[in-house]
């Protein structure tokens, strides 16, 4: 079969692009539009749209990013209609939701030949990086005029979309879930704790059993606990995984702790990474708590239990074990934690995802706006230039530490968000010459990423290095 693909070129006063894009690709991707959050942007809808797409923008930034993001989009949606052509063998109507955590992304696509934007997101800063939010909407208008499509886009919040459908159907006897799996299972438990309403929770589901808890609903003799006795022996699955013995162990109980050097993003980052490798942190309700050293006692856990201490720093708890990140990528560390959690609740233990699957997935996981392939060996070869002129003990530690840490970085000087370090200034007089070699190191970074790195983030970069 011919691919569909074509290539649109535009010229106006205020931009020069030439767009190519290949609707049977395989997600290569080319992108240079001097947007840094844009260029992620168009990369993640080739990558996951299994799109090949060339960008080449000029653009007059030194206005504003209205032209070259618009015209981007104008351009984009050209050639998607001349690649689809006369339309024939596709199918009309298309949609996708995408779960982010808390947050639930929905799109619905009729290629109908009649343009329509409905657009519903709203954004809590004004800018990511150099790119303005209010022109995220622009964009997308002008792909589905240019494009001819009716194009329907809504990001929400699912747990407070959850949490208002409860307050809006509770008549005061409480409100029964019926989930499939995962986290939502812990949605019940947290509305009840935000709004007083009682709920009970369901998960692994089929239609029969949805068919016949909504029958015992339509019956007044039940209440809510009553319904849930009589459901819950429908599914084999409740009371073995979430005994009333287990939850009162568990829930809001226990804390694996992540630390990081700087602003707690790359601790973040590694707990996502822990919580995917091993099931039965969200089986058991087991809180995961990003810190650094300064912000752990803000945490306030002294009622909680800390199975364990993960990442790049030893917090020194007594009888807590410390796992550093490297033996977490590289070694046996997710292993331990299976086992810590076995051992703390008497429960199976079970094998985390395998660590080699976990070394693999590493920066995609841990990387939210950065192309995971560019950002490896970029941030590979800054290392190199710190690790040939200073003596490194731990090579692996630091090396993963620093890739964690490096990576949250670079998307933080993207976002344009500001880091604190108290005193940092005397942290670069203390050792002005890794101060030098650092700043050496991150040149590369500055100019591959088309950032600023101020001298706060090179000071934690620092603590990386020099832990005196």
């Amino acid at each position: 079969m011919e691919q569909r693909a074509a290539t649109i070129e535009r010229k106006t006063k205020e931009t020069d692009i030439s767009l190519t894009i290949n609707l049977d690709g395989t997600g290569e991707n080319e992108i240079a539009t001097g947007i840094p959050f844009f260029d992620h942007m168009l990369n993640g809808f080739a990558r996951h749209g299994l799109f090949d797409l060339k960008v080449h923008v000029t653009g007059d930034l030194e206005v504003d990013s209205h032209h070259t993001i618009e015209d981007t989009g104008i351009v984009l949606g050209q050639a998607i209609a001349a690649a689809l052509g006369e339309k024939k063998g596709i199918k009309r109507y298309g949609s996708f939701l995408l779960p982010m955590d808390e947050t639930l992304a929905m799109c619905a696509v009729d290629l109908s030949g009649r343009p329509y934007l409905n657009y519903q997101a709203e954004f809590t800063v004004e800018k990511l990086g150099t790119l303005d939010t209010e022109m995220i909407r622009e964009f997308f208008y002008a792909v589905s005029y240019s494009a001819a499509m009716n194009l329907h886009q809504s990001v929400d919040d699912f747990l407070e979309t959850v949490t208002r459908k409860v307050k809006e159907i509770d008549e005061g006897k409480g409100v029964f879930i019926l989930v499939d799996m995962g986290s939502l299972l812990s949605f019940g438990e947290i509305i009840t704790q935000k709004t007083g309403i009682p709920t009970k929770t369901i998960d692994m589901i089929s239609t029969p059993f949805v068919l016949e808890a909504l029958r015992k609903t339509m019956l007044s003799e039940y209440t809510l606990d009553d319904l849930y006795r009589e459901l819950r022996s429908y599914t084999p699955y409740i009371g073995k995984l979430y005994s009333k013995e287990i939850k009162q162990k568990a829930l809001h109980q226990n804390v694996i702790v992540t630390t990081c050097l700087s602003g707690e993003g790359a601790a973040v980052k590694l707990g996502e990474l822990i919580r995917s490798a091993i099931p039965a942190i969200d089986e058991y309700h087991i809180d995961i708590v990003a810190c650094n050293t300064e912000s752990f006692k803000e945490k306030h856990l002294e009622n909680k239990r800390i199975l364990a201490v993960v990442g790049a720093r030893d917090l020194h708890l007594e009888d807590t074990l410390y796992i550093s990140s490297d033996k977490i990528i590289l070694e046996d560390g997710l292993a331990k934690i299976a086992q810590i959690i076995s051992t703390a609740l008497g429960v199976e233990d079970r094998e985390p995802v395998s660590s080699n699957i976990v070394m693999n997935n590493f920066l995609k996981e841990s990387l939210v706006f950065l192309d995971p392939i560019k950002a490896d060996d970029v941030i590979r070869k800054s290392f190199q230039v710190i690790s040939k002129m200073w003596d490194i003990d731990d090579y692996n530690r630091i090396l993963i530490g620093y890739m964690m840490h490096v990576g949250c970085m670079i998307e933080r000087c993207i976002r344009g968000a500001e880091m604190e370090y108290d005193a940092c200034q005397e942290r670069i007089q203390r050792n002005e010459k890794l101060y030098r070699l650092v700043r050496t190191a991150m040149k590369i970074i500055e100019r591959e990423f088309q950032i600023r790195i101020s001298d706060t983030e090179v000071a934690y970069i620092m603590d990386n290095f020099d832990t005196e």
